[in-house]
């Protein structure tokens, strides 16, 4: 059955599509100069097509893949309702735009929607639980995932206070992350300054 509206998996509404329970924030405080490890910030080369490329390279992904096919096309092989915006071959991860502008990922060898890009994905330590977001509007929209039995499960939203939605961050254990957040001054240039928080339940 051809899949509608496949674009309102966006993440704003991912509590419904992905069954998670919880919203989660970050308090983060400030950290003394010096203190933020830009080299533990992740430098994986990613690969990726972008706009009319990437949709190619999912039209084509979509030819050699009947099953794909169908969910995205359907038995008629009517128009797709859906263009592909990113593809990430590597991490098999397309992002979908519909109708609407909406933004969603999907696996396309687990064959089902995902909370981020790979492009926004930073991972603890251990490997127990990542961070993972969608880039809409000029603000990435975050999720806390825990891996369970191999896989990861959305756990709920992550919203920093005050500090909008930062781009640049790391782990310093399975609670704890550090990220950047852009200060502009007075005349337009720009700094960034350290902060560091827990992930914690938001009561």
């Amino acid at each position: 059955m051809m899949r509608l509206l496949l674009f309102f998996s966006l993440f704003f509404s991912a509590g419904q599509v992905f069954g998670q329970n919880y919203d989660f924030i970050v308090r983060g405080r400030a950290l003394d100069a010096g203190v933020f490890d830009f080299d533990r910030i992740r430098r994986e080369p990613l690969r990726v097509f972008y706009d009319d490329e990437a949709d190619r390279q999912f039209e084509k992904l979509l030819e050699r893949d009947p099953e794909l096919r169908s969910i995205f096309v359907g038995e008629s092989n009517a128009l797709r309702e859906s263009e592909a915006r990113e593809y990430y071959p590597d991490h098999g991860v397309v992002l979908l735009t519909g109708g609407h502008g909406f933004i969603s990922a999907y696996d396309v060898n687990l064959k089902k929607d995902v909370c981020g890009s790979p492009q926004f994905t930073f991972y603890s330590p251990s490997e127990r639980y990542r961070l993972t977001g969608l880039l809409f509007d000029g603000i990435i929209e975050y999720c806390l995932e825990e891996k369970v039995d191999g896989k990861y499960h959305c756990l709920g939203s992550v919203h920093f206070v005050n500090h909008g939605s930062p781009r640049q961050c790391y782990w310093v254990d399975d609670e704890t992350i550090r990220y950047l957040r852009e200060i502009k001054r007075s005349d337009d240039t720009r700094y960034w300054i350290g902060y560091e928080g827990r992930i914690e339940r938001n009561r």
